[in-house]
């Protein structure tokens, strides 16, 4: 009785495993997708954190450091190491201060690329900023495309959300 337990346990988990390749071949490579939230800042506050190279260690927690690679006032190319050892490279390839910003990872060594453009509008009234954010990517790593598909396809997106909410509250909590 005891050896078909395990025996089964291993078909399930070996079952779920070949599960999961599948999902990630089925996935497709190409993702587009858009997600919209408000933040209490106001929209050049915004504007100066997604700008600035210097809060992207503390904003997104796999990045360990950053090395610029270029900077003018069109753009910016730069580097991020992460903790895990890979890296990924990025620039600023389009700019309209402080409305709108296009940053493209265009190497990366998981395989993920992508084109990412914030939209930003600030609310008179309220002093609130509605930031938009669409994605187009290219997931050519297998196990990564399954992965984020099992966690759902959108997930980039509301990783970038939830580490600029981070990166702004912190700034609020370190600035006199």
């Amino acid at each position: 009785m005891r050896t078909r337990k395990i025996i089964g346990t291993i078909l399930v988990i070996f079952l779920l495993v070949i599960a999961f390749f599948v999902v990630g071949v089925l996935a497709p490579e190409e993702y587009t997708g858009e997600i919209k939230e408000e933040f209490p800042d106001t929209q050049v506050d915004v504007w100066r954190n997604l700008n600035n190279l210097e809060t992207i260690p503390g904003r997104k927690p796999d990045v360990e450091r950053v090395s610029v690679l270029e900077e003018d006032r069109d753009g910016a190319l730069w580097v991020e190491y992460l903790r895990n050892g890979t890296q990924r490279t990025l620039r600023v390839a389009e700019r309209d201060a402080p409305y709108y910003v296009v940053i493209e990872r265009i190497q990366a060594d998981n395989g993920f690329t992508g084109r990412w453009e914030y939209f930003l509008s600030q609310n008179e009234q309220t002093k609130r900023t509605e930031i938009t954010i669409k994605e187009t990517s290219k997931n050519t790593n297998l196990v990564l495309r399954a992965w984020h598909t099992v966690l759902g396809r959108s997930i980039n997106l509301r990783r970038e959300v939830k580490a600029l909410r981070v990166s702004l509250f912190q700034r609020l909590l370190t600035t006199p």
